[in-house]
């Protein structure tokens, strides 16, 4: 009950994990061996980047030969971060109570930065008076990992560079070998592994790691250790910490050491690993199709380009002509003019034509206007036919519109309209044809009829010089 009300109301689970391990200790003390421990960790563990403290609380229950065990612990990192393991275990006495084997069985939960992380565990030992041997595994459950993409970073080719960040929470085994030979002090090594999980080309774990550790008993109330772990991942780092144990009941009246079999505890990882892994310029990923694909056009280009951002198109339909479902076309204003974007265009299922002038959303990044406030001018000569068909999400109104005569008229190209009905003298279009309905814009202001003329679209005076068939633009 502790971790669920920490998992819906992340503000309030110190406050009851902790009064949860209080109630605990105030009703089972009196008939059961009990202890609790308060302790701090300083500093990088494998998986996390702060030092923390603990609260521990221990609770054994003899049955003839075999022993019931419950533990609870609760933790605070440094930077207010929460954490807590829940388990129950029980061990059986072999040789006269020399050696013990047993089980465990634990439910983790991390408060990490990105994602609230969760775990099973399960584990197996053997413990005597001079050797132990502990084997655990760890299962990440729930939302496991959380992936972002975002600051944008650049266009190359047909895509867009972003900065992608993926944090996951590691699956894991490991195992050591402990000794208490020499008393008060006890000392294990061991080995253990983090698995590999990969997504959105991103890769995490996959990693061998050794460890060491060192522990000194200092009678009924004090432990200090070192933690020594190292592997690839997270390389090398080295922990102490100091623990104030405080027994409840009949604890304070069992024997000391670590030849006490009752009084061992469970030894085990108690944080959740997590890692995180950036990658800078890495291609921005469509929830749908992949890596997103953006066709560049540009009528100031040179001829022959082939959409990609070094080499753009001239022409809104040759970008029309090489475009696949889903993808981005992307316009920069170029010359200011409609030259080579004056036969509209349509669109395919899910695509979106994209203004350079002006901010664009897409899957979640914001990609900055390249040519901020200078937006694209289009139109189309086909007179019965819209600028832009189906536009889907696309946001129209970061274009110029001009209307097809006054393009006609102020460049004297010799166009042959498709409709016999008289121009319009300021109304453009554009359709869905969903709802096959139209949607009156404003078109670009009209220029002079001059044959050298300056024009203002809102992107700069670009002055125009035509020859009688309007190919030439200076």
């Amino acid at each position: 009950m502790v971790y669920f009300t920490f998992r819906d109301t992340k503000k309030n689970m110190k406050t009851t994990l902790l009064t949860s391990l209080l109630l605990l200790t105030s009703t089972a003390c009196a008939e059961m061996h009990s202890a609790m421990t308060v302790r701090h960790r300083e500093s990088q563990g494998v998986g996390y980047n702060q030092g923390y403290s603990t609260l521990d609380y221990y609770l054994t229950s003899q049955h003839d030969k075999l022993e019931f065990l419950f533990n609870l612990r609760g933790h605070l990192f440094n930077d207010a971060k929460a954490a807590g393991n829940g388990g129950v275990a029980f061990r059986y006495s072999l040789k006269e109570d020399t050696s013990r084997i047993g089980a465990n069985l634990y439910y983790d939960v991390r408060d990490s930065k990105h994602f609230i992380a969760q775990q099973i565990a399960g584990g197996l030992e053997w413990i005597s008076k001079t050797f132990d041997v502990r084997m655990n595994g760890y299962l990440p459950v729930g939302k496991e990992r959380s992936f972002s993409e975002h600051k944008f970073q650049g266009f190359t080719g047909n895509q867009v560079l972003v900065r992608r960040k993926l944090s996951g929470a590691l699956p894991c085994i490991e195992g050591e070998v402990g000794t208490s030979l020499a008393k008060p002090f006890y000392f294990a090594a061991g080995t253990y592994y983090l698995f590999p999980d990969d997504s959105h080309n991103l890769h995490l774990g996959k990693a061998w790691g050794w460890k060491a550790r060192f522990d000194v008993e200092m009678g009924h109330y004090f432990t200090i250790g070192m933690l020594v772990t190292h592997d690839h991942i997270f390389n090398t780092r080295v922990q102490g910490y100091l623990g104030l144990n405080i027994p409840l009941g009949p604890w304070k009246n069992m024997k000391d050491g670590f030849k006490n079999l009752e009084k061992r505890r469970i030894v085990r990882n108690e944080i959740i690993p997590i890692q995180t892994k950036k990658k800078t310029k890495a291609p921005l990923l469509s929830d749908e199709s992949g890596v997103s694909r953006v066709l560049f056009v540009n009528n100031k280009a040179l001829f022959g380009g082939n959409g990609t951002f070094e080499h753009p198109f001239t022409s809104l339909k040759e970008a029309e002509a090489h475009s696949n479902s889903g993808d981005v076309i992307y316009v920069y204003p170029g010359d200011g003019t409609p030259r080579h974007m004056d036969e509209g265009i349509v669109l395919k299922k899910k695509q979106i034509l994209a203004s350079s002038g002006s901010d664009l959303e897409l899957d979640s990044v914001t990609i900055p206007a390249q040519t901020p406030g200078l937006n694209p001018t289009i139109t189309n000569i086909h007179t019965e036919e819209p600028v832009i068909t189906n536009p889907g999400k696309s946001n129209v109104s970061n274009f110029y519109y001009m209307n097809p005569w006054e393009y006609m008229r102020l460049y004297e190209s010799p166009m042959f309209f498709d409709s016999t009905s008289s121009p319009s003298s300021t109304d453009v279009s554009y359709t869905d044809s969903s709802i096959d309905s139209w949607v009156n814009l404003n078109p670009v202001p009209a220029a002079s009829s001059d044959h050298s003329s300056s024009t203002d679209s809102g992107q700069g005076n670009p002055t125009t010089e035509m020859g009688n068939n309007g190919s030439t633009i200076k």
